[in-house]
C-alpha cells in the first residue's frame, strides 16, 4: 500500500504528515513508516510512528533512518503473509534441516523465520517443505520447493532466511494463486477497517 503524503508541520526531529486512511491502518500493521526516494528525496527513508490522529488522517514521524536498499521496493511479486501458522523444515544436500515458520511467500520466494541455526549460507541450495492452506477453498497443498539462499540474518534472537525459488516449478502456479488470493484478502481487510473509522 502506498499513497501520496503531504507535509503538514515540522517541529525538531518529528514531522506531521496528511496521508490517507488506507495507508494508515497499513503503516499501523507495519509497525514502521517508510518513505520512497523521488525528486525531494535522494534515498529511501524508514521512520517510527508516533502518533496517529484518525479523525484528521495524519501521522506523526521521527527517528528517521536512511536507507540505501528498500529489498520490499525492488521485489518483483508481491509478498504475503500466510493465513495462519505454517510450520517449513529447510535441509540442505548435506542431511541439515532446521524447523521454523513461514513469515511469508510470493512467486518469487518465501521467508522463514526460525530459533534454529542450520549454518547455512548464502547462495546455498536449500529444500523447504510445507502445507499450505488456500484461502477460500481451504484445499491444503503440500509443498516441496527447491531454493536459493539470498540470506539468512540473526534479528532479535531468531534466524530469518530469505529464500529464492531457483526455478519453475509445477508447484509455483499453486503459490501464485496462493499470493494473489491473500493480497485480495489483506487490502479487503484493509478496506474493511477503513469502513469502520468512517
Amino acid at each position: 500500500v502506498s499513497c501520496d503524503a503531504k507535509v503538514v508541520s515540522i517541529e525538531d526531529d518529528k514531522v506531521l504528515f496528511k496521508v490517507d486512511l488506507m495507508q494508515i491502518l497499513a503503516m499501523k500493521e507495519e509497525g514502521n513508516a517508510y518513505i520512497l526516494k523521488g525528486d525531494s528525496l535522494v534515498s529511501n527513508v524508514k521512520a517510527d510512528i508516533l502518533s496517529i490522529n484518525l479523525s484528521n488522517n495524519t501521522v506523526l514521524l521521527n527517528n528517521f533512518v536512511r536507507m540505501e536498499n528498500m529489498f520490499a521496493n525492488q521485489r518483483k511479486f508481491p509478498r504475503v503473509h500466510p493465513n495462519q501458522h505454517t510450520k517449513v523444515i529447510l535441509s540442505n544436500k548435506f542431511g541439515v534441516s532446521i524447523e521454523g515458520k513461514l513469515y511469508d511467500i510470493s512467486q518469487g520466494g518465501i521467508g522463514v523465520v526460525s530459533v534454529q541455526n542450520g549454518g547455512f549460507k548464502s547462495g546455498e541450495e536449500l529444500i523447504a517443505k510445507f502445507s499450505l492452506t488456500m484461502p477460500r477453498t481451504k484445499e491444503v497443498i503440500d509443498v516441496y520447493l527447491e531454493l536459493n539462499l539470498v540470506v539468512a540474518l540473526n534479528y532479535q534472537g531468531s534466524m530469518r532466511y530469505c529464500c529464492e525459488i531457483v526455478k519453475s516449478q509445477s508447484i509455483t502456479e499453486k503459490i501464485v494463486e496462493f499470493s494473489k488470493l491473500r493480497v485480495k484478502d489483506t487490502l479487503d481487510e484493509l478496506q474493511q477497517k477503513v469502513e469502520l473509522y468512517r
